[in-house]
């Protein structure tokens, strides 16, 4: 039969205020022992809490910027598409002075969708296209209606990825809000283009 002695010769973990146990005197080592094991478990357990949070917000900060990289990846698709879609339009133009608007629009959106081409491989990314529509318009009016709805949405998403960025990185959040801007104006002048375009006619 083991002695009560033999019985408590492991250590026992305790916490600061806990009832000694049978055979361990309030003032013992064994007793001081004892608590300062549980401490120092109770500091470990703390410290991994304190570093899991850590890294869970890490992985949040990375997922949240991450998915605004791909957010500009849409957009920079989206914008190069557009530039398809307002070249392939300003050459079935027969109106010169319309066609050369067209032109002149998608000149300026070209740079664009080359600024955020750039920005987006940066980010080690890549310009995510939309899918194609196989019909565009049967007259120079649908046609350039279509390219004026891609424009304000893309104009739309800039201003909104340029708040998503101010707390990320201030001068690219500046710089889209300025694609923004120019987007507007391009946009006013399209919309102006497509005025003139009869909705009836028929190429």
């Amino acid at each position: 039969m083991e002695s009560p002695r033999r019985r408590h010769s492991q250590p026992v973990r305790l916490t600061a205020g806990s009832p000694a146990p049978i055979g361990l005197a309030p003032n013992s080592p064994a007793r001081a022992d004892a608590i300062v094991a549980g401490g120092a478990g109770q500091a470990g357990g703390k410290k991994m809490a304190s570093a899991m949070g850590f890294f869970g917000k890490l992985r949040s900060a990375i997922s949240a910027d991450a998915r605004l990289v791909e957010d500009l990846a849409d957009l920079a698709g989206r914008n190069e598409y557009l530039v398809e879609r307002l070249t392939r339009h300003a050459a079935i133009c027969i109106y010169s002075g319309i066609k050369a608007g067209i032109e002149a629009i998608a000149a300026k959106e070209s740079a664009h969708a080359k600024q955020l081409h750039t920005i987006v491989t940066e980010r080690h990314t890549w310009p995510k296209f939309p899918e194609r529509s196989g019909h565009e318009g049967a007259n120079n009016w649908e046609r350039l209606a279509g390219d004026l709805a891609a424009l304000a949405a893309i104009a739309h998403g800039l201003r909104r990825a340029a708040v998503s960025w101010e707390a990320v990185d201030a001068a690219l959040a500046g710089r889209l809000a300025e694609l923004a801007a120019e987007d507007d104006a391009c946009e006013s002048e399209l919309r102006r283009l497509t005025l003139k375009c009869d909705p009836q006619a028929l190429d």
